[in-house]
């Protein structure tokens, strides 16, 4: 069911990568987490996303982030994303997160982005872990 959601969620991207006015953005990021990032041309922008540990939606996180893109002098169409946000699972506060990312853009289309990264991902208690992210963005 995984690789269903992912080859259609590529098949989509493909298909509407040709909108232009690139206020919101759609993210598909590994391990099934979905994000939607709102008013993205301004300075600092919202981002919502939810991670689901199967298709079923059972124990899902749902994440608020504070997002913000800086451009890198290295290249014109590479940018660096950072942000800070939390989780809630199950109605209770579950991590603070706080992702950096590198970001190529255009890589596929004109609106098709690529994202790799790190995600620092804390409960502020037992758990403390630096994890890799990789992700694909449609702009809308």
């Amino acid at each position: 069911m995984k690789k269903l959601l992912l080859i259609t969620s590529l098949i989509g991207i493909f298909f509407v990568s040709s909108a232009q006015t690139k206020n919101w953005t759609a993210s598909y990021y590994h391990k099934n987490e979905l994000g939607i990032a709102l008013f993205t041309q301004g300075q600092f922008y919202p981002e919502l996303r939810i991670q689901a540990e199967n298709e079923y939606f059972d124990n899902t996180e749902v994440s608020l982030f504070v997002r913000n893109d800086l451009s890198v002098e290295l290249a014109s169409d590479v940018n660096l994303s950072w942000g800070v946000g939390a989780s809630v699972i199950d109605g209770e506060f579950g991590n603070f997160r706080v992702p950096l990312y590198i970001v190529k853009k255009d890589v596929l289309a004109e609106n098709i982005n690529l994202m790799l990264g790190l995600e620092l991902n804390s409960d502020f208690e037992d758990k403390t872990k630096l994890l890799p992210k990789f992700g694909i963005s449609l702009n809308f």
